[in-house]
Parts: structure tokens; C-alpha cells; sequence
């Protein structure tokens, strides 16, 4: 038997499988049924020796990375601005026919601004991995993730 764990994307064989598994898995899973229509998105596959192990649906999405506000500008400036970029926001995920938008934000106040827009609050953890940092991490063994 490998050791190696391959990844490839899933093939029309696998809808069956995938469905099954995703719904087998719904109180763990956060996968809306929805992105099923999606245009922006793949599902990889994890596989060993004929065994698929796991599928990921892969999306792109549109991310509001922060604010940089004029330490001047005033509370009704600040809140007609991020109206105005959260229009501009959803027309560019519209054209390149994006679904979802996300927004990183810890000021309650402009959190407070984005709700009023149709932001909801994530409840569960979103993590961040910055590609140029990979060289510079040590890999996690694969005991250590199997004792998780």
C-alpha cells in the first residue's frame, strides 16, 4: 500500500459518491448545496490506491481584505464610503461571477455598517494561509494531524 495521498480533480463517477458523503457528513460539514451551481468553483478528490478518502469543494470568492481610513474623516463619510465600495464589491464578483464575498473586519463599528449592507457574521473559524509563507513553516507531521 502508498503511503502517498494524491490529489486529482473529481471525475463525473464520483457525483454519487460525493453527494453521499456530503450529506453523511452534515453535522460537520459547512458545504451549502448551493455551490453545486456555482461557476467559480472545482472539487478536488484525495485518493490512495483506488480509495478516495475526501472531497473538497475549492472556490474563489471575493475578499475585503481591511480598511486604511483617513484618521479625518467623519462617521457619515466613513459610512457612505463603505456603501459605495461594497457596491463596487458586488458589481466586480458579479462580473467574474463570484458568489460570495467576504470581509475581514474587527472595528464594530464598520462591522455594524457591513451588516446594515447584508454582511452576516461567520460563527465558526476562518484561517488564512499566506503561500509565501510555506518555505518558512515547519510541516506538521502526519502522526501529530492523525492525533487530532
Amino acid at each position: 500500500m502508498s503511503k502517498d495521498v494524491w490529489v486529482r480533480y473529481t471525475r463525473p463517477e464520483d457525483a454519487d459518491e460525493l453527494l453521499d458523503w456530503a450529506t453523511r457528513a452534515k453535522d460537520i460539514n459547512l458545504a451549502d448545496p448551493e455551490i453545486l451551481n456555482y461557476k467559480r468553483i472545482s472539487f478536488l478528490c484525495a485518493h490512495r490506491d483506488g480509495k478516495n478518502i475526501v472531497y473538497m469543494p475549492v472556490q474563489v470568492t471575493l475578499t475585503l481584505e481591511s480598511l486604511c481610513p483617513n484618521p479625518e474623516a467623519s462617521e457619515l463619510e466613513m459610512a457612505q464610503a463603505l456603501k459605495a465600495l461594497i457596491q463596487r464589491a458586488v458589481s466586480m464578483a458579479e462580473e467574474q461571477e463570484i458568489r460570495e464575498i467576504y470581509f475581514v473586519c474587527k472595528d464594530e463599528r464598520v462591522v455594524k455598517l457591513a451588516e446594515r449592507h447584508g454582511f452576516t457574521e461567520i460563527l465558526w473559524k476562518v484561517l488564512s494561509l499566506d503561500i509565501r509563507d510555506l518555505e518558512k513553516k515547519v510541516p506538521v507531521a502526519e502522526a501529530e494531524l492523525a492525533a487530532t
